[in-house]
């Protein structure tokens, strides 16, 4: 189970309920000491692929700006030249109607150093 969860946070699935969920849902061995295969981790990773909520957000975004600049401007709202984790909540959940946790996990996708904020870079290649 552990090397289970160490692969899925390998993949930015990061919450423990969606490990245990996962695991569940995939495992065959459902005895005293459950374990996964190599073909059922692959399908839980396949499951929650992020680049599907990458891809959803994208569209998003499209939908309801005119570019990817003219979104990372107004998502900036403090125009500090980032995007920060409450910037993107917030624009997230009005303008992309993203709920909370789809934000923090799009969020923690997007900023691929892991800083706490989003570089034009980061969000452009997202």
């Amino acid at each position: 189970y552990e090397d289970f969860c160490r692969a899925l946070k390998g993949v930015n699935v990061l919450e423990s309920h969606e490990h245990q969920a996962l695991f569940a849902a995939v495992c065959s061995d459902r005895g005293n000491h459950p374990k996964a295969s190599l073909q059922e981790l692959l399908a839980a990773l396949a499951t929650v692929s992020p680049d599907l909520l990458l891809e959803d957000c994208r569209a998003r975004i499209m939908k309801a700006y005119k570019s990817i600049d003219q979104a990372y401007r107004e998502i900036d709202k403090d125009k500090g030249g980032t995007i920060t984790a409450s910037e993107f909540a917030e624009k997230a959940a009005y303008r992309l109607g993203l709920v909370e946790k789809e934000a923090k996990k799009a969020f923690r996708q997007i900023d691929l150093d892991g800083n706490g904020e989003i570089t034009r870079e980061e969000f452009v290649t997202a």
